[in-house]
């Protein structure tokens, strides 16, 4: 029994640690469109976000 207290211990800590590095709220993003600023404005002030699909071939410029 003595020897699963510190292996949950470095368990829950590694978990903890991919956890934040993976979920990150910071950072920038670009992205390119071909309609009109409105248009764009609307779909991302509406009441759910719009689904963002990456294109083949073209390297989104995220910081």
């Amino acid at each position: 029994m003595t020897s699963v207290l510190p292996a949950v211990g470095v368990t829950a800590v590694i978990l903890v640690t991919v956890r934040v590095a993976v979920i990150r709220a910071t950072g920038t993003c670009r992205l390119r469109t071909d309609d009109d600023v409105e248009a764009v404005v609307e779909e991302f002030t509406g009441p759910t976000p719009p689904v963002l699909v990456p294109v083949v071939g073209h390297r989104p410029s995220c910081e």
